[in-house]
C-alpha cells in the first residue's frame, strides 16, 4: 500500500498498467486483468490482477529506503490472506534488497506452505525513482505526458530473487474478479468508470485507480485536498457529475461562484451551484441511459472530461486567492 511516495508509486503502478509486458517478462506469465489500488479482502494493493491462467497477482512498490517494516507487514498480510484455493503470486518491488528482511518473509511463505504461493522481490532501477521524483512535480497533465520517459530506462528492474511453494491443489475455475452480481445502478457506473480511464487517460492520473461502486457512486481526485469529483446515481434516479469541497475547502466553492458567468460560458451552461450544499454540478435524468446507453455514456464522460480538465486552473486560482486571504 502506498505511504510517503504514494504518488511516485501510484505513477509506477500507471505507467506498468500501460506497459504490463514488463511485468509479465519478471513473474514469466500473461496478465489477463490489470487493477490499480483495489482491495484484497481487506488490504488494497498497488496493482492487483489476474492472470490468463487463473492466479492471482498482487504487486507492491516500495519508492523509499526507510519504509521496509510498513511494507514487510503489508506483504506478510497479502501471505496470511492468500486463499488456499488459488494460486497467488505475490511481487514486493523495491529499490534496494535487504537480505535479512528477503529471508525473514521467504520464512513467511515456508510456514504457509500449505498454500500455492509464490514470492517475487524485484529490485528497482534507481533511474526509475529519479525520473519518478521530476515527473510527480507536474501538474496531472504533466505528469501523464512525460511518464513515458520511463521507457528510456534502460533496465526497469535490475534484479530478482523469490520463492515458491506450489502444493498439489486442483483448481478448476481459477481466480476470478467478476463474481460479483452488480445493480443495473452498479453496472452503469462500472462502465462509466472504464469510459472515463480511456477518455481521460491523458489528463487525470486518478481514474486509472480501481473504483467501489457499491454505494452508487465513486470519486476522482482532483490533485487538491479536500476537494474531488464525484461521479453518482442519486436517490432520485439521476445520474450525475458532483464538484464537491469538504472541511475548510467549502469557502472555494464561493470563490468560484463569483466566477458563474464567466464558468458557465466555458461549460456551455451545463452547470448547477448548489449555495445549500456548496456543489457545483450536472445531472441527466437515468431514463436516458436506458434508450442509447453507450451513446449517453460517450456523452456524460465527456461532460466528466470537461470537468477534469476545465476547472483544474479555476481551482488552483481559488485556492490561492483563499490562501493570500487568510
Amino acid at each position: 500500500m502506498s505511504k510517503n511516495n504514494s504518488k511516485k508509486e501510484f505513477l509506477f503502478a500507471i505507467f506498468l498498467k500501460k506497459n504490463k509486458e514488463i511485468i509479465e517478462k519478471e513473474v514469466e506469465i500473461k496478465i489477463k486483468d490489470i487493477h490499480l489500488e483495489k482491495w484484497f479482502e481487506n488490504r488494497r494493493v498497488d496493482i492487483n490482477c489476474v492472470c490468463e491462467t487463473g492466479e492471482r497477482l498482487l504487486i507492491e512498490f516500495q519508492m523509499d529506503c526507510t519504509s521496509y517494516s510498513e511494507h514487510i507487514r503489508q506483504i506478510q498480510d497479502l501471505i496470511v490472506l492468500s486463499k488456499k484455493n488459488e494460486k497467488t503470486i505475490i511481487v514486493y518491488g523495491m529499490l534496494e534488497f535487504k537480505e535479512e528482511l528477503i529471508t525473514e518473509l521467504m520464512q513467511n511463505i515456508v510456514f504457509y506452505s500449505e498454500k500455492s504461493l509464490e514470492l517475487i522481490f524485484l529490485e528497482i532501477n534507481k533511474d526509475v525513482l529519479e525520473q519518478l521524483i521530476s515527473i510527480n512535480k507536474l501538474d496531472e497533465i504533466g505528469r501523464l505526458k512525460e511518464l513515458n520517459r520511463l521507457s528510456l530506462v534502460d533496465k526497469i528492474f535490475t534484479a530478482k530473487k523469490g520463492i515458491k511453494t506450489y502444493n498439489n491443489l486442483i483448481i478448476t475455475n481459477g481466480t476470478k474478479d467478476n463474481d460479483t452480481k452488480y445493480t443495473y445502478q452498479e453496472e452503469l457506473l462500472i462502465s462509466i468508470a472504464k469510459r472515463l480511464r480511456e477518455d481521460c487517460s491523458k489528463i487525470s492520473t486518478n481514474v486509472y485507480q480501481y473504483k467501489i461502486v457499491k454505494n452508487n457512486s465513486f470519486l476522482i481526485g482532483s490533485g487538491l485536498e479536500d476537494i474531488a469529483f464525484k461521479i453518482s446515481l442519486d436517490r432520485k434516479g439521476k445520474v450525475g457529475v458532483e464538484l464537491c469541497f469538504s472541511r475548510n475547502k467549502k469557502e472555494i466553492f464561493f470563490k468560484l461562484l463569483e466566477k458563474r458567468d464567466i464558468l458557465q460560458n466555458e461549460f456551455n451552461f451545463i452547470l448547477k451551484f448548489d449555495e445549500r450544499f456548496r456543489k457545483i454540478a450536472t445531472h441527466y435524468p437515468i431514463s436516458w441511459f436506458h434508450s442509447d446507453r453507450e451513446l449517453m455514456i460517450k456523452r456524460f464522460c465527456r461532460d466528466v472530461k470537461s470537468y477534469l480538465s476545465g476547472f483544474n486552473i479555476h481551482l488552483k486560482q481559488a485556492v490561492e486567492e483563499y490562501r493570500n486571504k487568510i
